[in-house]
């Protein structure tokens, strides 16, 4: 898998990738509970976030997003790898990526958010060293000190 920052036309496909993945988690979606995909290029790119694509053979198989919370502070978000290429350590090396983007840019502390129930979300932030702060209802948020 190659990862690259997202261009303007991939947004609509990222979208898909990552709104596939909430239906496959939940079983269902508000569309409206998510407007930051609504338009992905000036929502990440254009306010001064990242947003990264994992392509491999064309095709967008992985997403990821670096959201600068305040300064030298980020967070990742949005990360989704479609299910068909699930297993195969795309969710591990656009994690790793996030990280070193992440250092590239300054930032001392990296936050990141995921439900309790996701055991495999937990298992690669516990293993790329993030630890757990506290728990906020179902969400789980853990953090990394770079």
């Amino acid at each position: 898998m190659n990862i690259r920052p997202i261009l303007p036309h991939q947004a609509p496909l990222a979208r898909a990738l990552i709104l596939a993945g909430m239906v496959e988690r939940w079983g269902w979606l508000d569309e409206t509970a998510n407007p930051d995909l609504t338009d992905i290029w000036t929502t990440y790119v254009c306010a001064g976030h990242r947003f990264f694509v994992g392509e491999r053979a064309g095709e967008i198989v992985a997403t990821g997003a670096l959201w600068f919370v305040q300064e030298r502070v980020g967070r990742i978000v949005r990360m989704s790898v479609a299910q068909q290429w699930r297993g195969l350590g795309f969710g591990r090396k656009m994690t790793d990526h996030l990280i070193a983007s992440a250092r590239h840019a300054g930032c001392h502390t990296l936050l990141v958010e995921t439900n309790d129930s996701w055991q495999s979300a937990l298992m690669l932030y516990r293993t790329a060293g993030f630890i757990e702060t506290h728990r906020d209802g179902v969400e789980v948020h853990m953090q990394l000190q770079l």
